[in-house]
C-alpha cells in the first residue's frame, strides 16, 4: 500500500511538472501573438478562462452527485472518506431544506461538522460520525455534543451516523434541554430516498 501510495504520489508530481511546463510554453506563445494580435490575444484568454470555469464547476458537481449516491446504501456511505461522508451529509441536509450549511468539521472541530440554519430558519449544528454497524454511539458523545450545542447558542442539534445509538445515549437525547436529533444509518438511506422523490436530482 506504502508504495502504491507513493507511485501515485510520484504520478502526479509529474502531471503537475508535464502541466507547468505547458502552462509556460503556451504563455510564451500567446505573449509573442499579443505584439501584432491583441485581439486575437484577448480572445483566447477569455475563451481559456471561460474553459477552465466550466471545468472546475462540472467536476465540483460530480463530486456531488457521486457522494449524494453514496447516500443510497449504508455500504457506499461507509465507502466514503470521513470529510467525503460530512460534504454528503451537508448536501443531503441542503436538498431537505436546510439553508447556508457549511462543512467546519476536521482535527479540532470540538464535536461540530456543519452549522446552519434548519428549514425553519434556526441555528442548526450537526455532528457527523461514519461508524461501523457495530460500533453504536454512546451517551458520552451525546453529552459532548449537547454541550457544543449550547456552546454555539444553537436552537437545535442533528447527530448523524452510520451506526446506531445506545439505550442511554437515546435517553440522554431525548431528555435534552435543546432539542436533540438522531439520525441513524437506515435513517440516512430514508432521508436520502425521500429527498430524491422530492428533488430528483440525482
Amino acid at each position: 500500500m506504502a508504495r502504491q501510495g507513493k507511485g501515485r504520489r510520484t504520478r502526479r508530481g509529474r502531471t503537475r511538472t508535464w502541466r507547468a511546463r505547458l502552462a509556460i510554453v503556451l504563455f510564451a506563445v500567446l505573449a509573442l501573438f499579443a505584439i501584432e494580435q491583441p485581439v486575437l490575444v484577448a480572445l483566447s484568454l477569455i475563451g481559456s478562462t471561460l474553459l477552465v470555469v466550466t471545468l472546475v464547476v462540472g467536476r465540483r458537481w460530480r463530486q456531488r452527485r457521486t457522494r449524494l449516491q453514496r447516500t443510497r446504501t449504508l455500504d457506499g456511505l461507509l465507502a466514503l472518506s470521513p470529510a467525503d461522508f460530512e460534504l454528503a451529509i451537508g448536501e443531503l441536509f441542503r436538498a431537505l431544506g436546510y439553508q447556508r450549511l457549511r462543512r467546519v468539521g476536521g482535527a479540532g472541530d470540538l464535536g461540530v461538522d456543519l452549522i446552519g440554519s434548519d428549514p425553519d430558519g434556526r441555528p442548526v449544528i450537526v455532528q457527523c460520525k461514519r461508524y461501523g454497524i457495530t460500533n453504536r454511539v454512546g451517551s458520552p458523545a451525546i453529552q459532548t455534543f449537547l454541550g457544543m450545542v449550547v456552546h454555539h447558542g444553537a436552537e437545535r442539534g442533528i447527530f448523524v451516523t452510520t451506526s446506531g445509538y445506545t439505550a442511554p445515549a437515546i435517553a440522554l437525547a431525548g431528555n435534552a434541554t435543546v432539542p436533540i436529533t438522531l439520525v441513524d444509518g437506515p435513517e440516512i438511506i430514508r432521508l436520502a430516498a425521500y429527498a430524491r422523490e422530492q428533488a430528483g436530482v440525482w
